[in-house]
């Protein structure tokens, strides 16, 4: 006969196995975050567009996801699938080949490269922050003479480099990448430098972005039929990774024309010069004729290298 096991030793078995469970499951997502990654609607429709458009445009307020939806999709890419979708899911293979090599471009080497895209995609062993790339998916790793690491090589032969705005414009144009994933707005010097390199492989390119600077690219990109483009509100980010608590006290801190941007997304550039300040009781005049007493001017601002601005002025005698 087989002997019955008491019910409390059934009781301890049974807690030790969920906290080995759970042990296991904790080392799991230091090792592959990125399976438990669970984006958000915009960031789920910033995935999905990529089979539909080559270019796409997140602009998101602070805080909103924008940089996560980015590096996932980074990752995604460099291994071929996304590890956060079920295999039975359409987007789960991601239509490039593998291995590839790819462009991570962003501000700074220093504050934006180390303190925020290298976080995303490797982590931050002093704070067990878990970095999106699974710890088997890296082979090696390169750093520039800063000490900041430029090049991220994957076991599948998967090569990613990260650069700067920093860098000149013309050490992009030798570049063939696979795909290129900005994270800000980039000069418009440096985008159309890398689109160059894109021409060779028609790969897809990405931007996730707060709309702070750079305003040729809302008028240039933004415009395009053929780009995919979706605001973020910072709103949209609590539950999956900030606390309304945090949003309210951050909102307590900005005018109202920074909530356009830093809460809602929207262009900095745009705020203020309709709704915000512009009234037509002051600022709009008849049109009259002009007599001999108006002087008639027209300052030029040339530039070797960048467009001339050119303004025309009348001045009023008094």
């Amino acid at each position: 006969m087989t002997k019955a096991i008491p019910a409390r030793e059934k009781a301890e078995r049974l807690i030790k196995r969920i906290r080995n469970l759970e042990t296991t499951l904790e080392g799991r997502k230091l090792d592959e975050a990125i399976r438990y990654y669970l984006p958000h609607p915009k960031q789920e429709e910033f995935h999905k567009a990529g089979a539909l458009y080559r270019i796409r445009a997140l602009l998101g307020a602070n805080r909103s996801g924008k940089t996560t939806a980015n590096i996932a999709e980074a990752v995604a890419h460099s291994l071929g699938y996304r590890p956060w979708l079920a295999k039975t899911d359409p987007d789960y293979k991601v239509k490039i080949k593998v291995h590839n090599r790819w462009l991570l471009i962003s501000e700074s080497f220093g504050e934006q490269v180390k303190k925020v895209l290298l976080t995303k995609l490797l982590g931050d062993p002093d704070t067990g922050v878990p970095g999106l790339l699974p710890k088997w998916a890296l082979e090696s790793t390169k750093k520039n003479q800063q000490g900041i690491i430029t090049q991220v090589k994957l076991t599948n032969g998967s090569v990613i480099s990260l650069n700067s705005y920093e860098q000149e414009p013309r050490l992009f144009e030798g570049d063939n990448p696979a795909w290129i994933g900005f994270d800000e707005p980039p000069p418009r010097p440096i985008w159309i430098a890398t689109q160059r390199g894109l021409v060779d492989t028609n790969g897809p390119c990405w931007v996730t972005m707060t709309p702070l600077r750079e305003a040729w690219f809302y008028d240039e990109v933004m415009s395009r039929e053929d780009v995919w483009k979706a605001n973020v509100d910072i709103q949209e980010n609590v539950g999956f990774g900030i606390t309304q608590l945090a949003v309210d006290q951050f909102e307590q801190t900005l005018s109202d024309d920074e909530k356009e941007m830093r809460l809602h997304g929207r262009y900095f550039h745009l705020v203020g010069l309709v709704y915000s300040e512009y009234d037509a009781k002051y600022h709009r005049i008849n049109r009259f004729k002009l007599d001999g007493t108006y002087g008639l001017w027209m300052p030029v601002d040339p530039h070797p290298r960048k467009p001339i601005c050119v303004a025309w002025d009348v001045i009023s005698p008094s």
